[in-house]
């Protein structure tokens, strides 16, 4: 969604700045400023003096015009994750402001959750709910899907003219059609290209999802996922707290069949990879490093990735940067980056069915070195 709003040439919405929890601290400090009796977190929650309001408001616009003059956009938004707990508060503070509520497939959130936590579940706002979790981090990972839904879906209930409801699913199966509403209600100029330039337009770097930040293409392999999660895990109470909420949303409820029939979205997939054109088949290492390198970035400081595949006997490749220009060489080398993975998963990375941030959150891609390197090469 960020890097969707980002590709408007009106728009900006820069990495994770999280407003909310910037606003409600300007709200306190100029709640007390202006003498008002606020000694408690309860007390600064019942704030709406006009002139704290308008204060808090100043302080961020005058932020974001500075971001705006610097990327050269006239329109600011802002995507982040403690969005969700502020948003009462930024509607009081930019009162002609719009929300765009995305939600996600119950399932699919809990799947992609145990994925982006294997070391440690921090970072996304799943501790607290693990924590009372531990007997079963399935349920306390839907525990937080259902607060946070519950948050957005309650929101968008109590301000129906301010919001649009978007649907991730929507968003990758239906990429056109759902950009044209999403910019036919933020109130900008319509932009059918804008879906083929997401990735091709360039996006600040900073806090956010890390996964995009390789991505080259919108993908499907993370739709459906959920299927494999064993719903035996949600007890009576839990499943039907969530299926209210997916009823709610118009998602497909999760009976005690979940995991024996694919996920419902499943159904729309082949018709998306068609649409990206053939795969090719499996490339040796070296065809798989160039087919690599032609999406990766212009790396204008020398520096050498070397590549080491965990089958016995393969021989090691190469990949030396030097003034924007990329060349694969077969051999080893003295390199700044090492990368160890299996051939098998640099072939699928190299046709667009695995995201290397998976990889290295499954420890099958292992960086040592220069990681900036690599991160570089990627990324600009």
């Amino acid at each position: 969604m960020r890097y969707v709003l980002d590709s408007h040439p009106k728009l900006g919405c820069p990495p994770e700045m999280h407003p909310g929890p910037l606003a409600w601290q300007l709200r306190w400090a100029n709640a007390l400023a202006a003498g008002l009796p606020v000694l408690s977190r309860e007390d600064v929650a019942e704030v709406e003096d006009a002139d704290v309001l308008r204060r808090c408001a100043e302080t961020i616009d005058g932020i974001m015009a500075d971001y705006l003059e610097r990327v050269g956009k006239q329109r600011w938004c802002e995507k982040s994750i403690t969005s969700v707990d502020h948003a009462e508060l930024l509607a009081q503070v930019f009162p002609k402001a719009r929300f765009v509520c995305l939600y996600r497939n119950c399932m699919d959130v809990v799947h992609s959750g145990l994925e982006v936590s294997r070391h440690g579940y921090v970072g996304y706002g799943f501790e607290r709910f693990v924590a009372r979790r531990l007997d079963n981090v399935v349920a306390g990972l839907a525990e937080y899907w259902c607060d946070t839904t519950g948050k957005i879906a309650r929101f968008e209930r109590e301000h129906p003219q301010r919001c649009l409801r978007v649907r991730y699913e929507d968003l990758v199966f239906h990429s056109v059609e759902t950009v044209a509403s999403l910019l036919e209600f933020i109130g900008v100029d319509p932009d059918p290209e804008l879906p083929e330039r997401i990735f091709k337009t360039p996006h600040q770097d900073g806090p956010g999802d890390a996964n995009i930040l390789f991505s080259r293409r919108v993908e499907t392999s993370s739709v459906g996922r959920g299927s494999a999660i064993p719903v035996r895990l949600l007890e009576s109470p839990l499943l039907e707290r969530i299926n209210e909420l997916l009823e709610g949303l118009d998602y497909p409820c999760i009976d005690q069949d979940w995991n024996a029939k694919p996920s419902p979205f499943l159904d729309a997939t082949p018709a998306m990879e068609e649409a990206a054109g053939p795969r090719p088949g499996d490339a040796s290492p070296g065809e798989a490093l160039r087919m690599i390198c032609a999406t990766m970035g212009k790396v204008q400081a020398p520096g050498i990735v070397r590549f080491v595949f965990d089958e016995p006997g393969r021989e090691p490749w190469h990949v030396a940067f030097d003034q924007g220009e990329a060349t694969v060489n077969p051999g080893d080398a003295t390199a700044d980056c090492d990368v160890r993975m299996p051939l098998a998963r640099l072939q699928a990375m190299a046709q667009g069915k695995v995201n290397p941030m998976t990889l290295i959150r499954s420890g099958e891609m292992r960086v040592t070195g220069d990681v900036e390197l690599l991160r570089k090469a990627f990324l600009l």
